[in-house]
């Protein structure tokens, strides 16, 4: 464990001088900048990094600004992931989304170099920094935007470096550091509040929950959104298909299987019991749909809870450590996490101190049997008959 710390330690401070280097250098070979014509509507730059999931969360929040910033008097103009493209009619607001290539941007300068100057092109009056993970992205395209008002929330560490000296080289309004446990959606929501105080508006109300795409079943289903981004955070399908077999036969839910997961043999899991494996199969309409309309929706995956806890559908959360306060504990009665009774040494941003189990998986996930599941699970849908869920 010791020299588990010392490699990370040692990353940690490579990293840091890189993320200095590289930040000194696109200073200096950004020059010049435009501001908008008279007459032309008020650029509102936006930055979200992440996951489905992480655009999710913040669907919400772009809703609250649009009220803050109106068209057309005002053009807000979306900087995220390009996995976000495929789901962005979560939102209806009007705006111009720029996917960002992560494979690109690390390893091609053109690629960056090309980015970074369409940002300055562009003229922004007001730039928004909501990234999920402080790094050189947000900081480099910040600076890019040059724009007279720049927010963001302040961050204990960006790359391990100390946040606030970096931060106040990019930003001249910072939101106090969110608490750890603060979850991902309030961090959104209060940063909404203060960029409205900081430019003397009221701030936004809440939106409500964006209208789902049509039901794809009339009978009552349970959704199991498998898989994870990471191998040792995917609770092991034999767990989730032995959890539908218990709820189908308790509760007459059909079993429909969504995410990412590839593991093959389900059929002989399920020993029998109806099912629609689509795994793999859905496009993202067809998966909106089938987690907006689930009676419950089970996941494992930060997409699949995301996802159907914007539609306030009842979610439970199948949670391993990392990053669980920030986006496991939702405020909000209708999302629920079975997880390991000890939570010690939790939120450890993956930095996981103990042995990855027999099943390939960290041992706090791994902790987690199909008893504890299926109680959850039973205990949301018996609120659910009571109505005491919402």
């Amino acid at each position: 464990m010791t020299q588990s710390r010392h490699r990370f330690k040692l990353r940690d401070a490579w990293r840091c001088l890189r993320l200095r280097l590289a930040l000194r250098i696109y200073r200096l070979a950004l020059l010049g900048v435009r501001r908008a014509a008279p007459g032309e509507p008020v650029r509102i730059g936006i930055f979200r990094r992440g996951g489905i999931g992480d655009w999710a969360v913040f669907v919400p929040a772009l809703a609250r600004y649009a009220a803050m910033f109106p068209a057309p008097a005002h053009r807000i103009t979306v900087y995220g992931d390009a996995r976000f493209a495929p789901f962005r009619f979560l939102s209806d607001v009007e705006h111009e989304f720029v996917a960002i290539d992560q494979a690109r941007w690390r390893g091609s300068l053109r690629y960056r170099g090309a980015l970074l100057r369409s940002v300055r092109r562009r003229g922004f009056a007001v730039w928004i920094d909501t990234d999920v993970s402080r790094n050189k992205v947000g900081l480099l395209l910040a600076h890019a935007a040059a724009a007279p008002h720049r927010y963001t929330l302040d961050a204990l560490h960006i790359y391990r470096c100390a946040a606030r000296p970096l931060l106040a080289r990019h930003f001249n309004a910072i939101a106090p550091v969110p608490a750890a446990d603060e979850h991902e959606s309030r961090r959104v929501a209060r940063l909404v509040a203060f960029v409205a105080d900081a430019r003397g508006l009221p701030t936004p109300a809440a939106a409500p929950p964006p209208t789902p795409p049509a039901a794809p079943l009339t009978q009552p289903y349970l959704a199991l959104f498998c898989g994870a981004s990471a191998a040792v955070r995917a609770w092991p399908l034999a767990r989730f298909a032995e959890l539908a077999r218990r709820l189908h036969a308790r509760q007459g839910l059909l079993p429909v299987f969504l995410g990412d997961d590839a593991t093959p043999g389900l059929d002989a899991l399920l020993a029998g019991t109806p099912a629609l494996d689509l795994r793999r199969r859905t496009d993202a309409h067809e998966l909106v749909a089938y987690l907006a309309h689930a009676t419950l929706t089970v996941s494992n995956d930060s997409a699949g809870l995301h996802v159907a806890a914007l539609f306030g559908g009842a979610t439970l959360a199948i949670a391993p450590g990392p990053s669980f306060s920030r986006y496991c504990l939702y405020p909000q009665r209708h999302v629920r996490v079975v997880h390991r009774a000890d939570t010690s040494c939790f939120d450890c941003e993956a930095r996981c101190r103990y042995a990855i189990t027999a099943s390939g998986i960290y041992p706090c996930l791994d902790a987690i049997d199909v008893d504890m599941a299926s109680a959850a699970a039973e205990a949301m849908l018996a609120d659910l008959k009571s109505g005491s869920t919402v």
